[in-house]
C-alpha cells in the first residue's frame, strides 16, 4: 500500500516537474521599448504552453524577433530591442538558485503588449507618437493623419510601451505563430536579489 502510494506520488511529481520544465521560461528585458512598464534587466516568467489560447488585449507577450526583422523595412531602426530567454525549470525559482540565473548572450525574443486581435481595427494618430516615429511613419498615414490597420485572421497587433519601439507600428500585424509565450509574473531583478543578500550578510555580522 505505502509502496504503491510512494510510486504514485513520485510519478505525479515527475509529471509536474516535466510540465513546468517545458512550459515555463525566464526572460530578461533588454532595451527600453517597454519603458516605463519594464526596464533593462527586469525579468519575467513566461508561460509557453499554447500561448495563443490565452492572449487578450493589454497582455504582455513574448515572441520571436525574427518575425519582426523579416517584416521590417531595412535601416528603419539602428537598434532592435530584444530579450534573452533562459530555458530553465520552474523549480529553479525557489531557493538560492534564483539569485544566480545565467544570462544568455543571444537575444532572439521580443517583449511587446498586445493591443489588437483578429478582426480589430487599430487607429493611431500620427501626432500622438514620438517625433522620431512620426518621421519614420509619416508616409504611411492616411489623409486624416492616422495610421490604420485591420488585424487579419491569425494575426495580432503588438506595441511597446516606450516612445520608440520596433513593433506593429513599423511592421504591421504579426502572425500569432510569432508569439512564443505570455508574461505571467515579474520576478525580482538580479540587483534586487543581490541587495537582499547583502542586507542579510550585514544583519548576520551584526
Amino acid at each position: 500500500m505505502w509502496i504503491q502510494l510512494t510510486i504514485a506520488l513520485l510519478i505525479v511529481c515527475l509529471g509536474i516537474i516535466a510540465f513546468l520544465r517545458f512550459n515555463f521560461t525566464i526572460a530578461t528585458v533588454r532595451g527600453s521599448s517597454m519603458y516605463p512598464t519594464l526596464k533593462e534587466g527586469d525579468r519575467l516568467l513566461s508561460l509557453n504552453l499554447l500561448p495563443r489560447l490565452w492572449l487578450h488585449k493589454g497582455q504582455i507577450a513574448i515572441g520571436n524577433i525574427k518575425h519582426l526583422e523579416s517584416l521590417s523595412s531595412p535601416d528603419l531602426f539602428a537598434d532592435i530591442d530584444t530579450i534573452s530567454e533562459l530555458d530553465l525549470t520552474f523549480e529553479s525559482l525557489s531557493g538560492s538558485e534564483l539569485e544566480n540565473l545565467p544570462i544568455e548572450p543571444e537575444y532572439s525574443k521580443f517583449i511587446k503588449r498586445i493591443i489588437g486581435l483578429p478582426g480589430d481595427t487599430i487607429c493611431i494618430p500620427l501626432s500622438s507618437l514620438h517625433e522620431f516615429m512620426q518621421t519614420a511613419l509619416r508616409s504611411r498615414c492616411n489623409a486624416d493623419g492616422n495610421l490604420v490597420w485591420t488585424v487579419p485572421e491569425n494575426h495580432c497587433f503588438v506595441r511597446g510601451d516606450g516612445l520608440i519601439s520596433m513593433d506593429s507600428l513599423t511592421v504591421g500585424p504579426i502572425p500569432l505563430s510569432a508569439i512564443t509565450g505570455i508574461a505571467v509574473l515579474k520576478l525580482p531583478r538580479h540587483s534586487d536579489v543581490d541587495s537582499v543578500q547583502q542586507l542579510k550578510g550585514v544583519c548576520n555580522e551584526a
